[in-house]
């Protein structure tokens, strides 16, 4: 009797199994309407765009001071979802969340609130705008790239905070030669919801503050970090002269311009190609990327 409830198991699991199998295989994704976006954390995008190479990358945005976007193209979506499946290994560690949000999630572990300057933002900010009631209007608050003077102390951080209510508008801003931009504007940092806590002057101030250029290391880590290439025609997140080759080649109609390269969303023309940012992509858009990468201003 026991080998017979064993066997009869077994093959419930077998049938389980092979249902499961089946119902990933022709699940009916919509592609039609949707590339697929693998948000990858900073710190491994490398080490996961060159896992997902040979899925059809189209294109690589910077979204967050943490995070990265890896835009695939949607007729590879089987492939992809093949490694997407494999996103809970130590080999694909890196995947932060997948869009559209019904494909493969990978586990988002809690991390420890480690924030120096919370409080202080809630007391200086959050609170003068909606009054004690109103913290809750604080989404989310989190610092990165803490910057140490000469004798080793903090002396500049940044800072991105998410703020109810927001505005769903397209706001955007080039902070020392790169492109930030966000779907959503917020109270107090308007661009993403970037700003800049200056410790010696003790002020919270946004990305785009021209306060901001007086800080040491400030433009370092913004071109390290931050925003998307003004100039990066060719949308492989980096900036050099083989985006003057493309802008000229596209120029000469040998390829079109990147699906990224234009983020005018209906408002004026705006190109990240558009180096000099005079409004049109031209041969003097190269010249400008030749002249900067040579180090002639």
């Amino acid at each position: 009797m026991k080998k017979l409830f064993a066997i009869i198991l077994t093959v419930v699991i077998v049938l389980s199994c092979t249902s499961v199998v089946a119902f990933a295989s022709e699940q009916n994704y919509n592609f039609e309407d949707n590339l697929i976006n693998l948000y990858v954390k900073h710190s491994g995008y490398k080490v996961t765009l060159e896992k997902f190479a040979e899925h059809g990358v189209i294109e690589i945005r910077q979204k967050s001071l943490s995070w990265y976007v890896l835009v695939l193209d949607k007729h590879d979506h089987q492939n992809v979802l093949d490694v997407i499946s494999k996103i809970g290994t130590d080999e694909y560690k890196h995947l932060y969340t997948v869009s559209p949000e019904y494909l493969p999630q990978p586990e988002t572990p809690e991390v420890e609130d480690k924030s120096l300057y919370k409080e202080k933002f809630i007391e200086d900010v959050v609170i003068p705008l909606y009054s004690d009631e109103g913290k809750d209007n604080l989404v989310s608050y989190s610092e990165y790239g803490l910057h140490y003077d000469a004798e080793n102390n903090l002396d500049w951080l940044m800072i991105q905070v998410l703020m109810q209510p927001f505005e769903e508008i397209f706001c955007s801003s080039v902070v020392c030669g790169k492109y930030i931009f966000s779907e959503n504007s917020y109270p107090v940092f308007p661009v993403r919801g970037l700003g800049v806590y200056d410790v010696k002057a003790d002020e919270f101030r946004g990305v785009s503050h021209p306060d901001n250029l007086e800080l040491d290391g400030f433009e370092e880590y913004v071109w390290e970090n931050i925003g998307e290439f003004m100039g990066d025609a060719d949308a492989d997140g980096e900036f050099t002269v083989l985006d003057a080759t493309f802008i000229q080649q596209a120029l000469a109609g040998i390829h079109e311009f990147s699906l990224g390269d234009n983020k005018s969303y209906g408002l004026s023309p705006f190109y990240l190609s558009d180096y000099d940012q005079d409004g049109e992509r031209t041969v003097m858009d190269a010249t400008a990327i030749q002249m900067k990468l040579a180090g002639i201003e």
